[in-house]
């Protein structure tokens, strides 16, 4: 089998298959030459909503630490395509929760630009930092305050995300909202506390 059909393999969930492929000595922590990317078979099913195929990975060896190319982990993966069970899955394998891409994004980044607010649930849970700022000055908050879910906000909100916090341009949630145009995150935001009056670096 080449890499090619392993990699088709990993993403269709064909566990059978890539149980005999690592059975018969592909290393499980190698990364796909194909891939720009730098993943390894972990990032690519994690990032592909199949429970049972990560599970096997990780019980044949895979190392859930390791790092793609742009700095993400498994656990970014999962939390960037919103697939609960992998969270869970991974954190109970003890993925560090506070490891950041090379643009500064944890998981709860991740899972909150998604809209996941079960994910953003579990990350706080095991005490994912909700004032952690990505490169760009981003909380998870700035990225919740576009995902169009109310829900999510109020639940940062509640573990005492700053919803004055600034961005690298001076933008707060509020902003970022505003410039989404989502007239209902704006009103929750008003109502959670947010200043109507703070301005951006360009006074706006």
């Amino acid at each position: 089998m080449d890499e090619l059909e392993f990699l088709n393999a990993v993403r269709e969930g064909d566990v059978q298959t890539v149980r005999r492929r690592l059975q018969a000595g592909r290393d499980v922590n190698k990364r796909f030459t194909r891939s720009l990317y730098g993943w390894t078979a972990l990032h690519k099913a994690s990032s592909s909503w199949n429970t049972e195929m990560v599970k096997l990975l990780i019980k044949l060896g895979a190392n859930v630490e390791t790092r793609s190319a742009d700095g993400g982990t498994a656990l970014h993966m999962a939390s960037r395509s919103g697939n609960t069970e992998v969270v869970k899955l991974l954190i109970l394998h003890r993925a560090n929760v506070e490891v950041t891409s090379k643009d500064g994004r944890t998981a709860l980044h991740m899972a909150s630009r998604s809209g996941n607010t079960e994910a953003v649930k579990l990350l706080i849970q095991h005490r994912a930092n909700v004032e952690a700022k990505d490169q760009s000055g981003w909380t998870a908050l700035h990225m919740a305050s576009r995902s169009w879910n109310t829900e999510m906000v109020k639940l940062l909100i509640l573990h005492r995300a700053n919803v004055e916090a600034k961005d690298m341009d001076g933008r707060t949630a509020l902003h970022e909202a505003s410039l989404h145009e989502d007239t209902e995150m704006v009103k929750l935001l008003i109502q959670l506390g947010a200043d109507v009056e703070a301005k951006d670096k360009k006074r706006q």
